[in-house]
């Protein structure tokens, strides 16, 4: 056998394991400076009118697809947007600013439908779907005949709470068997003494 002698260190597989190790560990270091050169990256978030132009041709695509009655998953602009396509309008026509009679009767019908499938809502509250004040809201629910029902008001037997006081109870024993505050005993007792 013969020997293998490295007369030049360049042919050493030792020198060039070293030479690659050292290579590499620069590229590294060029990266890593390269990469603090980089602006932060920065998250780019749509706009609240991006949102809401997303939203809306949304609810018209499914309104398009689904033209029957609301659903409580229906979205308060896909029941606009199918009221609207009913009568060859657009989502925008019915929440924008124009006062045709054709469209405010077109207008008054979504937000009636609106009312009708999300009865807990507020006047403010579908005001602001419609770019409407509330009033507005409440003339377009009795233009179309929708009942305003509000919470129903407890009745107090007058006769049972004046028997009660006069056997010495207190205001706050009452309201307690009544479910009530003392407040309201005491203004009953008032308004019955009139």
């Amino acid at each position: 056998m013969f020997a293998v002698s490295y007369r030049h260190t360049e042919s050493s597989p030792r020198y060039q394991q070293a030479i690659r190790e050292q290579q590499m560990r620069e590229r590294q270091r060029i990266e890593a400076e390269a990469v603090k050169l980089l602006p932060e990256p920065v998250e780019i978030k749509p706009s609240p009118k991006a949102l809401r132009e997303k939203a809306q041709r949304e609810a018209v695509m499914r309104s398009k697809m689904r033209w029957g009655v609301s659903t409580p998953l229906d979205t308060i602009p896909a029941i606009i947007a199918r009221v609207a396509h009913q009568h060859g309008f657009t989502y925008d026509d019915i929440i924008g600013l124009s006062r045709s009679r054709k469209l405010i009767n077109v207008r008054f019908e979504a937000i009636a439908a609106v009312r009708a499938a999300r009865p807990n809502m507020t006047l403010p509250e579908i005001g602001k779907r419609f770019n409407r004040d509330h009033t507005t809201i409440l003339h377009a629910l009795k233009k179309m005949g929708v009942k305003q029902t509000g919470a129903p008001r407890r009745v107090y037997d007058l006769d049972a709470i004046k028997e009660m006081r006069s056997r010495g109870q207190s205001y706050e024993s009452i309201a307690n068997g009544f479910g009530c505050s003392a407040h309201t005993i005491s203004r009953l007792v008032a308004e019955g003494a009139r």
